[in-house]
């Protein structure tokens, strides 16, 4: 599977480092040079330095023959952008968008992107644990 990571932060550079170890194909893209030294020494893709939201950039990642695009920026108004331009661009590839804010996750089409709340899991995630040592004390 070839995928494409927008964004090479503390989520993209640790899920592009777990993928290549994977043995997927992957391209990391991200307009601060620097952002690659998160990646582990082990990661065996591509970096492309540049602002997503070009086309070029995107082209040069070759999106065109990815399977899945993921775009993981700390920036909901770029990750929104990227994916609404991938759709058109690209309407075969599959999507996966982080979302920062919540109540921005109603902006996706939920039929063409899978949309990823760091809040929402966090929040899930803790009130499960209590619903679940709530039960145990029972």
């Amino acid at each position: 599977m070839y995928v494409v990571i927008i964004g090479c932060g503390r989520s993209g550079s640790r899920l592009a480092s777990q993928l290549s170890k994977a043995n997927y194909d992957v391209v990391i893209v991200d307009k601060d040079k620097e952002a690659f030294s998160s990646l582990a020494i082990e990661f065996s893709g591509f970096q492309v330095i540049g602002n997503a939201l070009e086309y070029d950039i995107l082209k040069k990642s070759r999106l065109d023959s990815a399977d899945l695009l993921i775009a993981a920026t700390g920036n909901d108004k770029i990750n929104y952008m990227i994916t609404q331009i991938c759709q058109l661009k690209f309407p075969d590839t599959n999507i996966i968008v982080r979302v920062i804010a919540p109540e921005l996750i109603d902006l996706y089409d939920s039929n063409k992107v899978n949309v990823l709340s760091e809040t929402d899991i966090f929040v899930n995630r803790i009130f499960a644990d209590i619903k679940d040592m709530q039960e145990e004390k029972q």
